[in-house]
């Protein structure tokens, strides 16, 4: 992406059963209010640089975390 260029960054994960929850991370570290199955960036910075993944958990453990994906 290029800085300043109105880029969009649009991620998405699919849990199925009951008590599906959601939490997207940046670089290990949880992002704050980004607890939907779709997370979105918009105007994206070279601040927003990492590696996003998603914690997808329900009753039945252990949680299952999505691929990587490297934004640089």
């Amino acid at each position: 992406f290029c800085e300043g260029t109105n880029s969009k960054l649009v991620l998405s994960a699919n849990g199925t059963g009951t008590g599906i929850t959601y939490q997207w991370r940046r670089s290990g570290t949880p992002i704050l209010g980004a607890n939907t199955a779709i997370y979105e960036v918009r105007d994206l910075k070279i601040d927003n640089a990492g590696t996003y993944d998603c914690v997808v958990s329900n009753e039945c453990k252990p949680d299952a975390v999505s691929n990587q994906l490297s934004i640089s």
